[in-house]
């Protein structure tokens, strides 16, 4: 939504006003027009901003709420405005976790229940419904069965059964941009009269570092709104407040966003107490061992500066592993460790997944409620984010 594009008369001469985004022209050169123009733009201003912050609120997933953060900024909502709706929506998410995790637990109990009084005791609803699930990009329509206690796995060997060309594909469902992972989830979009859709994925054991990559980033607008926030971090803020942000909010990050972060704080927040046996008087090396803890590129070296002499890059480690060959840098140059400027130095094909992304991509596929906590963390000098204090 852009502020509104109109066009009006004025009732004195008759010429045309015009707005366009957040730029009022008119024709005319009469008092009218222009208070007239004037007033009804920032009327109709003043009115777009308003849906837009109502917008935010009512957001139900991160992809909506930093799109519609984008479009209030452009539409000239204050940083403080911004600041407080972001707020709310986090608190917002983590009571919709919470409540999430009950009704979830609840089940559980009721499962159990069930088990050990056996069916004899308990009825089911066995009603079984026929879902039309629209298949890939071709637009195929396929007819599956489906009741409330059909597994997730059941709902996609059903679809790979009815669409042999999905072959052994991971098949993800949503509807109306969510996606849905139960048979419960699917027979309610079909009640209600929802499209149901299927995407046939490249399974995780066929795709290379940069493809897991791909799949696992940000897309620009969420990543504006977590940048929006972070960057109101301050002196009572150290890498670990950083880290934890990251973690809670389950977010990899691009080796340039991780490098958009640093720059917007590395100036403002205050070194952590611990670790003390790296860097020299500033955040500067913490920060960096916390933001490329979520990277998703590990060969890259975003940031050559790291207050080390360039050995807090040369000491990480996942688990055994170090990097030998194959990294590069995105801006300066480094004296102490091999490095090209180019990504492309060593083919995608031959770059280890050595922080397992293709573990957290898998969980991310299955609705896990923290993905990342199947990835392998960098340390360094035995130091990872985890004690950062």
């Amino acid at each position: 939504m852009s502020v509104a594009s109109w066009q009006l008369p004025c009732k004195s001469c008759f010429a045309i006003g015009r707005a366009d985004g957040s730029k009022l022209t008119l024709d005319g050169d009469c008092e009218s027009c222009w208070d007239g123009g004037k007033t009804l733009f920032k009327q109709t201003v003043k009115n777009i901003r308003e849906q837009l912050k109502k917008n935010m609120r009512d957001a139900q997933c991160q992809e909506d709420f930093f799109k519609i953060y984008s479009q209030a900024k452009a539409a000239g909502v204050s940083e403080t405005v911004l600041k407080s709706l972001c707020e709310q929506y986090q608190e917002t998410s983590r009571k919709r976790t919470r409540a999430h995790d009950a009704i979830g637990e609840r089940r559980q109990k009721m499962s159990r229940a069930l088990d050990q009084h056996g069916p004899s005791n308990c009825k089911t609803d066995a009603k079984v419904m026929k879902a039309n699930v629209v298949v890939g990009l071709s637009g195929t329509e396929v007819s599956i069965d489906v009741d409330a206690d059909t597994s997730l796995e059941d709902l996609r060997s059903k679809v790979r059964e009815a669409y042999p060309e999905s072959g052994e594909r991971f098949v993800k469902f949503s509807s109306g941009g969510v996606v849905v992972s139960t048979g419960q989830a699917i027979m309610e979009c079909v009640q209600s009269g929802k499209v149901i859709y299927a995407a046939c994925l490249k399974n995780t054991d066929a795709m290379n570092l940069q493809e897991l990559q791909e799949e696992l980033s940000l897309g620009d607008d969420e990543f504006q709104g977590h940048l929006h926030v972070l960057r109101h971090y301050g002196a009572t803020h150290s890498p670990a407040h950083v880290a934890n942000y990251l973690w809670e909010n389950q977010i990899l990050l691009t080796a340039t966003q991780a490098q958009r972060i640093f720059d917007a704080l590395v100036g403002k927040i205050s070194r952590a107490q611990r670790p003390s046996n790296f860097g020299r008087n500033g955040p500067r090396a913490q920060l960096i061992l916390a933001l490329h803890s979520f990277c998703l590129e590990p060969y890259a070296i975003w940031e050559p500066m790291d207050d080390c002499d360039e050995c807090l890059w040369a000491n990480m480690r996942w688990g055994e592993k170090h990097l030998q060959t194959g990294r590069y840098h995105l801006r300066g140059r480094l004296t102490n460790i091999a490095s090209s400027s180019s990504s492309s130095s060593l083919p995608a094909a031959q770059r280890e997944d050595i922080s397992s992304l293709r573990a957290v991509l898998n969980s991310r596929r299955n609705n896990d409620t923290q993905p990342i906590a199947s990835m392998k963390f960098l340390e360094a000098y035995n130091y990872s984010w985890r004690t950062l204090s």
